[in-house]
């Protein structure tokens, strides 16, 4: 398939996956970010060249026997504190997922929260919950399917990293 075509079907399966990161608020425990720059220096030179060109860059595309795992870098032009703000914000998922249909808040945890979503991908309707958590000492977003729900999908599991790139922009390490 052509570069083209392959980016175009990551940034399919992403801007879902983005928006499954979303978590419920800010956590009261304050928000720690890493240097994301230092993060970078490990990182191969021609990475990293486009990754600032493009802002976003696919490290690892793997089929499992339980399905694709993805690892990326993303660049968000907004300081941490406000990337932060968005990736949590749960009510806006809309926003970015125009397959959810209904989402709900179906109980509160102390690091975050289990939503229930509905979906429509092609014909077929999903019904998944997820269990969301926060962790702002590690600046790091995760979710995975709750086991004690009959779902649609086997296991839905992934996470987002942040990392300062200085004051106006956040590096995220999504999986």
């Amino acid at each position: 398939s052509s570069m083209r075509g392959r980016s175009h079907a990551i940034a399919r399966v992403l801007a879902p996956a983005l928006a499954l990161g979303l978590a419920a608020a800010v956590a009261a425990q304050p928000l720690v970010f890493a240097d994301g720059r230092a993060q970078l220096a490990g990182e191969p030179a021609p990475l990293v060249a486009k990754l600032e060109r493009r802002h976003f860059v696919l490290l690892e595309e793997v089929e499992r026997e339980e399905g694709a795992f993805f690892l990326a870098y993303v660049i968000f032009e907004r300081p941490p504190e406000r990337s932060w703000g968005l990736l949590s914000a749960s009510e806006r998922q809309s926003e970015y997922r125009p397959d959810l249909r209904e989402s709900r808040r179906i109980e509160v945890l102390p690091d975050g929260q289990i939503d229930e979503h509905r979906m429509r991908i092609l014909l077929v309707n999903i019904v998944s919950r997820l269990r969301f958590s926060r962790d702002p000492a590690r600046g790091r977003i995760g979710w995975v399917t709750d086991p004690g729900f009959d779902n649609s999908v086997r296991k839905v599991e992934g996470f987002w990293e942040l990392s300062a790139l200085g004051p106006a922009r956040t590096l995220g390490r999504f999986g």
